[in-house]
């Protein structure tokens, strides 16, 4: 696998892999259920710059060549709109063949996960706060928006989690040989689970509860006032009984009309003030 040697400049690959995610969506968990599946030289660089992936050392890599069959780059929290420009605009390494591949998870455990490991805000700036990334990755989930183009696989994580069948469909949508030799790895990217640490196996981890902890925490309620969020879980995840109630609470505070008006005008022009900024540090 990945020793400490100084390696060879990646130029050429042969399919690239791009994930996008957001923090604590089991992202880390898919990449090294896939890593197992891929024959060949690989390199894997975990939640990397946008404009300069393959800057630095990869997290894991097999091989020492400037070619490698397969790369896999992760990108988290970021606004999907900045990686139009930015994959028609890169030459470098040449690739033969891309797949995108987008992550999402259920919102009730997902923001549980993030206010236990003190995440309640995007790590990189947008100019959204966190309901609104994560409606800006539904609509992308939902193909309703088309920042990410070419072939895209959607994962959704709880029924990747749960369900043998689909991680077989996911497999094949990828172009790999199935195995779920990497199912129960629980990596130490971002400290592992963020309740359970790497004390437990990866399906041992109960992380369709992670909601429960948090059931009477005004923080985490404040994120369900928003009824597009609320439909979305209701059709992809379900609601769970215990947060049924948040049904009535968005009637009484909805914050749809505001969030999309954040949601249309925001990203566009922080995507411009970003690539203004890149352009004269030149």
């Amino acid at each position: 696998m990945y020793d400490k040697m100084v390696k060879e400049e990646i130029k050429e690959i042969g399919h690239e892999y791009i994930v996008y995610g957001l923090r604590r969506s089991g992202n880390h968990a898919i990449i090294n259920w896939i890593l197992p599946q891929v024959k060949g030289d690989f390199s894997y660089y975990n939640d990397v710059w946008p404009n300069a992936p393959y800057k630095g050392k990869p997290k894991q890599r097999r091989g020492n060549g400037s070619k490698v069959d397969t790369s896999i780059i992760s990108f988290e929290d970021y606004n999907l709109q900045i990686f139009k420009s930015l994959l028609r605009n890169r030459s470098q390494p040449k690739v033969q063949k891309r797949t995108t591949i987008l992550i999402i998870r259920d919102p009730f455990n997902w923001y549980a996960s993030r206010l236990k490991s003190d995440m309640s805000q995007p790590a990189h700036y947008s100019g959204l706060n966190l309901r609104q990334l994560y409606l800006q990755y539904i609509r992308e989930y939902n193909r309703e928006s088309i920042f990410l183009e070419g072939h895209v696989v959607l994962i959704s994580y709880n029924q990747w989690k749960s369900d043998l069948s689909y991680r077989k469909s996911i497999s094949k949508g990828l172009g790999l040989e199935f195995t779920d030799d990497g199912l129960n790895k629980v990596t130490g990217e971002g400290g592992g689970s963020s309740f359970d640490g790497m004390i437990v196996s990866g399906q041992q981890l109960r992380t369709d509860k992670r909601y429960l902890y948090y059931l009477n925490d005004d923080t985490f309620l404040s994120l369900f006032t928003n009824k597009e969020l609320l439909f979305f879980c209701e059709s992809e995840f379900l609601i769970p009984e215990e947060l049924l109630f948040l049904k009535d609470k968005v009637k009484r505070k909805n914050t749809d009309l505001l969030d999309s008006i954040v949601l249309n005008t925001v990203p566009k022009w922080t995507h411009f003030l970003r690539q203004t900024y890149l352009t004269f540090k030149k």
